[in-house]
């Protein structure tokens, strides 16, 4: 019992960059929020949308801790950073492990399913990133030809022009792709994916900062009674993923795995994205007035989406 408890003990716990185990933990949670992208599909989306995204972060949660528990237990405290660094060229620490104590059978099925989850969740990144293109093209921030649906609602223009950006961004580390201590050219997943999932987790923190602060201000504006709900839970998360975006940012290269000058600099095009944002915002605000103050009415359409939608099909 005290090998599988060791794991919880204070001086494990603290020990290493616990910053760096915060940021891997935001990394871990990517994701939960997409349950509300979704609300306007749901039939009562005001209580299954906040069920759904809780239920999401505690099973998140527990099987991430699980996971990390069984592989650490698996190795023995003392041994876990040196036989991670012994498979951090190859990436097969836990799948070493399943071959190791559950046998080749289940390496396998291991490989299966990863490869599964994988597909499954850049399908969810791609859906995400449509379904805001087309909130955004009905709410006409965007143009509003990404807000034109197909017969059952799939928004297949932003998922069009979503494909064509991810393959281009792909073209972009196949032609500038790094090479290895013997001057080899890495395949571009290799600096793809570490380098998309550590700019993506900076990307979205700093979104969800970005909502946390509003959630608080609007309500306050509106004197809201539910404090817990509207002030402080928001203001919480607010406080901790600020924390959290900056402390990427300083240590970007680490998160990115990659010290590379073009990955060095991506962080800078989320502070240009934040300024033009702002500079957008004050444009529509004072040259497009009916657009800047029908953002919020769009997002509170839930009721009326059904009737809303039919204008925006083919």
């Amino acid at each position: 019992v005290a090998a599988l408890t060791h794991s919880f003990s204070p001086d494990v716990v603290a020990g290493g960059s616990i910053w760096i185990g915060l940021l891997l933990v935001a990394t871990a949670f990517i994701g939960f929020e997409a349950t509300a992208l979704f609300g306007e599909e749901a039939k009562e989306p005001r209580k299954t949308i906040p069920r759904a995204t809780y239920l999401a972060i505690v099973l998140i949660g527990l099987v991430h801790a699980f996971g990390s528990w069984a592989v650490v237990s698996a190795i023995g405290v003392k041994d876990a950073r040196e036989v991670a660094l012994a498979h951090l060229a190859d990436g097969d620490l836990t799948l070493g492990l399943v071959t190791q104590y559950l046998g080749p059978v289940m390496g396998t099925t291991a490989v299966l399913l990863l490869i599964v989850s994988l597909f499954a969740a850049q399908l969810t990144f791609h859906n995400s990133a449509a379904r805001y293109m087309f909130a955004l093209g009905r709410a006409r921030v965007l143009p509003t030809w990404l807000s034109r649906t197909s017969a059952n609602g799939t928004p297949r223009r932003a998922l069009a022009v979503n494909l064509v950006f991810g393959l281009l961004i792909a073209g972009v580390f196949a032609v500038a792709a790094e090479t290895d201590q013997e001057g080899n050219r890495l395949p571009p997943l290799v600096t793809l994916v570490p380098v998309g999932v550590g700019f993506g987790t900076l990307a979205i923190m700093i979104v969800q900062a970005i909502a946390a602060l509003s959630i608080v201000v609007y309500f306050r504006r509106q004197r809201d009674a539910r404090w817990w709900a509207t002030a402080v839970a928001p203001g919480i998360g607010f406080i901790t993923l600020l924390l959290f975006s900056v402390m990427a940012l300083l240590n970007f290269p680490l998160v990115a795995g990659s010290e590379a000058s073009y990955v060095v600099i991506l962080p800078w095009i989320l502070v240009a994205a934040v300024v033009g944002g702002l500079i957008y915002a004050v444009y529509l605000r004072a040259r497009k007035p009916l657009v800047y103050e029908g953002l919020s009415r769009d997002l509170e359409s839930f009721d009326e989406f059904s009737e809303h939608s039919t204008m925006f099909i083919e």
